[in-house]
């Protein structure tokens, strides 16, 4: 098991994963907060970290949304957290 400290390359501060996603700290908190990006783990009262393969991981997932929303090529993707359906198209 990975020892979670300070300074371990394997896991990521809020300010690392917000670099990481060229946002600010604040805009990761609103993305977390809407469900739209994953918790990480908190190991304090005011200490959270990231698995930086987690955040590897998100972002490969935005990038092939980015280019194939949907492989059955409907005009329909799939959210990638909870699995629903949303149109691609404007209504």
């Amino acid at each position: 098991m990975a020892t979670i400290l300070k300074g371990n390359p394997d896991h990521l501060t809020v300010g690392e994963v917000a670099a990481e996603l060229l946002m600010s700290e604040w805009t990761l908190y609103r993305l977390i907060n809407k469900g739209e990006f994953l918790r990480g783990m908190r190991l304090g009262e005011r200490t959270i970290r990231w698995k930086r393969s987690d955040v590897a991981t998100y972002l490969e997932k935005k990038d092939k949304e980015r280019f194939y929303p949907n492989p059955s090529g409907d005009e329909m993707a799939t959210d990638l957290f909870n699995g629903e359906e949303t149109s691609l198209m404007d209504e």
